[in-house]
């Protein structure tokens, strides 16, 4: 499974993908989503991952690790680094993730 960090220094020389924390200007709703990666492949293909914008964070989260940690066996990506600079969404309130098992129809990068 994907780590997760709070701090992109916590990688230290090893690439990470971003899970942006933001708030609406429009309400007090936490929204997050992956920001877009592109790696090229041993045959030159082009993979890209990301996830919709203005999802709620919670929810956010979820598909982010799920889709950042295939993304991630596939490309030797260890970390997912939560961008969270307004402290929107703290550890203590983030869904549990152990017992997370990349589903099969995520495990090739698109």
């Amino acid at each position: 499974m994907i780590k997760i960090i709070d701090n992109r220094m916590e990688a230290r020389e090893k690439d990470y993908l971003v899970f942006k924390v933001y708030r609406n200007t429009g309400d007090d709703t936490v929204y997050g989503y992956l920001i877009p990666h592109s790696e090229y492949d041993a045959d030159e293909q082009l993979n890209f991952v990301s996830t919709e914008r203005d999802v709620p964070v919670a929810d956010a989260f979820m598909e982010a690790v799920l889709r950042a940690d295939a993304f991630g066996k596939d490309f030797t990506i260890d970390f997912l680094w939560i961008q969270d600079l307004d402290g929107l969404f703290p550890v203590e309130t983030r869904p549990d993730i152990s017992h997370l098992d990349t589903p099969p129809d995520m495990l090739k990068a698109s």
